[in-house]
């Protein structure tokens, strides 16, 4: 990357990474070789090409690692893993910060300023959580798809059945990641990462640091 770099995920096995940078480009690495396999250019113009991604603030990984997801302006596009050719578009009306499939892949989470909601596969809307006046920078799924989590003006737990929004208390500012590790999700922000019963909501743990916690894995 000629710039900074906004992001990085790994493929579910552990081969391939896609990382985000300021250069506004999407790059695929093959973690063996330290190559890159692809890369997804992001362009500031009008240009025709299918992988024009203008503003790219980050990528995910499909569960299958076939595809990228990638958020880019007010859109959240799907692209081809291999080819880099754009598979959907995706309009959202507040300007997104991330976007992850479910374990199943057959549902994607969006998540913005005063936005949730959950598309389909095929991009249909399925459900939207209200989030007035919330600013949200993360979201994630559990691995069984029962629940997600998100971050932002705080961190909570969504029920995927019911949609009910469980506020995890704790965390005196803003809440940067969110990431569940089998029956425990792990918070980072403020100047702490915290570890939470994933079912109850029950705080487990705090892990303090002299300085802002970005992110925590």
């Amino acid at each position: 990357h000629e710039q900074g770099v906004f992001g990085v995920d790994f493929s579910i096995n552990g081969d391939r990474l896609v990382s985000t940078g300021g250069d506004q480009t999407h790059r695929i690495w093959d973690l063996e070789t330290a190559f890159v396999e692809l890369q997804i250019e992001g362009r500031t113009g009008g240009g025709s090409a299918p992988s024009s991604m203008a503003k790219t603030q980050t990528a995910w990984w499909s569960p299958d690692g076939a595809r990228v997801v990638a958020v880019a302006g007010n859109s959240v596009k799907i692209v081809r893993a291999d080819r880099g050719a754009l598979l959907m578009k995706l309009a959202v009306g507040h300007q997104p910060r991330a976007a992850v499939f479910g374990p199943s892949e057959r549902e994607l989470a969006i998540c913005g300023p005063e936005l949730i909601e959950i598309r389909a596969r095929t991009g249909g809307k399925l459900a939207t959580v209200p989030a007035d006046k919330l600013v949200l920078w993360d979201i994630t799924w559990s691995p069984d798809g029962s629940k997600l989590a998100y971050a932002g003006d705080h961190a909570a737990l969504i029920d995927r059945a019911t949609l009910q929004v469980t506020k995890l208390v704790g965390h005196p500012g803003r809440v940067n990641r969110v990431q569940f590790h089998d029956t425990r999700l792990l918070t980072a922000g403020d100047q702490t990462a915290r570890i939470w019963d994933a079912a109850s909501g029950k705080l487990l743990a705090v892990l303090e640091h002299p300085a802002r916690v970005s992110s925590a894995i």
